[in-house]
């Protein structure tokens, strides 16, 4: 039985009666149930709850008969809504974790929240504000001192019954991804940076630091599952852009989850893919617009462990069109669930509509998609002017500036011109003459036809791929 805040009233706060009596009610409720099951059919009672219920029904049975004292028999669950940290909610859940923990019980406490009700633009789920975690620093350390165990989160679902427990994060491992994602945004603002150049330091980041690496269904797409499995996949490098640009919070760099599939132009593979939505406003660098960005895109590989660079951070939105090797494919979704966990292909076969007897129609599907532009295009190409190569050369070497020793911050400039050529490389590799980033233009300004056509000979014959092939 789990007791969630919104269902305790102010009376129940303080009173350790009140809650008891409450849990025992639980239970009696459940035994009436059981009774009229027990009238229906004796098997389907049998499988409903078997000697589990049974016993537990005896132990109820001995608490009202006063041989046993409940909390030798029952352990409190407390659920609380992510968003109800900052409200009087959570002071009620503090309170009875604290009467019952006092009066002898093994006491659980679980921060949970509905993936499926949140949108696109709301914070990363695990990702909390400084006055979050400071309430739920507080609420874990008194649950410790207790001698109970630490706080659990699950964000992925709200717990109503014990079995929900099953899958969690801990205290310590939410907390952790939460000082990690700090530190970096705490450096970005020691040392004064502007919108853009926060937001290429944090593409540098997460594209250095990570490495694409499939692991459980959530632990994947999660900032938590990111800093303590090593687990991300495009998912999760969306949701860990968005985390840091979520607590950089400046209102000229926003950033949305936004979800799309890629699909092979020449080849039967494909699928889907998450990116961030961005919209950014500089001054100091002339832009006001928004982008596509893609950190999975442009993650380290073992033959590159500090990244690919930046051909997919800023991207102008209309370059989706112009991709070499591949078909974008791109549609709103209502709500996070869809943008992140979803593969609309999977989910057709899951619902018999398609299968892989029926290859005209899932070609006429791709078709038809394909030949549908996607709305993300639609409604912001015109506002997604392309970022100029100077900006991205000043910003970077301010950004290697700072972050070299004294005795080397003259190597800031050619650190910057060495990862525009990389970002050139690759953005001619995956993107037609005709886009409009600056890496594209910059790569035939700089390397010539001859070269690039080498470049893209090599990339055919290696066994390189890219970051959408994971998503497969």
């Amino acid at each position: 039985m789990i007791f969630r805040a919104e269902n305790f009233k102010d009376v129940e706060i303080l009173d350790y009666e009140s809650i008891k009596q409450k849990i025992i009610h639980g239970y009696i409720d459940e035994y009436n149930i059981f009774n009229h099951m027990s009238g229906l059919s004796g098997m389907l009672t049998s499988l409903a709850y078997g000697p589990t219920f049974k016993f537990r029904l005896q132990e109820i049975s001995d608490v009202k008969k006063g041989e046993k004292d409940l909390s030798q028999v029952i352990d409190v669950y407390l659920a609380l809504n992510k968003r109800d940290i900052i409200s009087s909610k959570f002071d009620i859940i503090y309170e009875v974790a604290k009467v019952t923990s006092e009066n002898g019980h093994k006491v659980i406490v679980c921060i949970d929240d509905d993936i499926k009700s949140l949108s696109n633009d709301m914070p990363v789920s695990y990702y909390y504000t400084n006055e979050e975690m400071k309430r739920l620093t507080r609420l874990n350390d008194m649950l410790v001192e207790s001698g109970q165990e630490e706080l659990i989160f699950n964000e992925f679902s709200s717990y109503e019954h014990e079995k929900d427990l099953k899958y969690y994060w801990t205290f310590r491992q939410v907390k952790l991804a939460d000082e990690k994602l700090n530190k970096v945004v705490d450096y970005v603002k020691q040392n004064n940076y502007s919108p853009f150049e926060a937001f290429l330091f944090f593409h540098k980041f997460v594209t250095e630091r990570f490495k694409y690496k499939e692991g459980g269904m959530e632990s994947e797409r999660v900032i938590v599952g990111a800093f303590n499995n090593e687990e991300i996949n495009c998912a999760g490098f969306a949701s860990m852009i968005k985390a840091l640009v979520d607590k950089f919070d400046d209102q000229n760099l926003k950033c949305d989850i936004m979800p799309c599939e890629i699909r092979k132009k020449f080849k039967n593979e494909g699928g889907a893919h998450c990116q961030n939505l961005i919209y950014l406003k500089d001054k100091l660098y002339n832009i006001d617009g928004f982008y596509i960005e893609d950190a999975s895109h442009d993650s380290k590989l073992d033959h590159s462990e500090d990244g690919l660079g930046y051909s997919y951070c800023l991207v102008p939105i209309n370059d989706m069109k112009h991709l070499r090797k591949n078909f974008y494919i791109q549609e709103f979704r209502p709500d996070r669930f869809q943008s992140i966990f979803i593969d609309v292909q999977s989910f057709l076969k899951s619902k018999n509509i398609y299968s892989k007897s029926k290859t005209l129609f899932r070609l006429s599907k791709i078709y038809q998609a394909i030949k549908k532009e996607p709305q993300v295009i639609s409604k912001y190409g015109k506002i997604s002017e392309p970022i100029d190569i100077t900006s991205y050369k000043k910003a970077l070497t301010k950004i290697y500036f700072d972050a070299l020793e004294d005795e080397s911050k003259e190597f800031a400039t050619i650190k910057s011109e060495e990862d525009i050529l990389k970002s050139s490389v690759y953005s001619i590799l995956d993107f037609k003459r005709k886009a409009e980033n600056c890496f594209v233009k910059n790569a035939y300004e700089q390397l010539g036809g001859k070269k690039i056509k080498e470049y893209k000979k090599m990339d055919k014959q290696s066994k390189k791929g890219n970051q959408f092939e994971k998503e497969n």
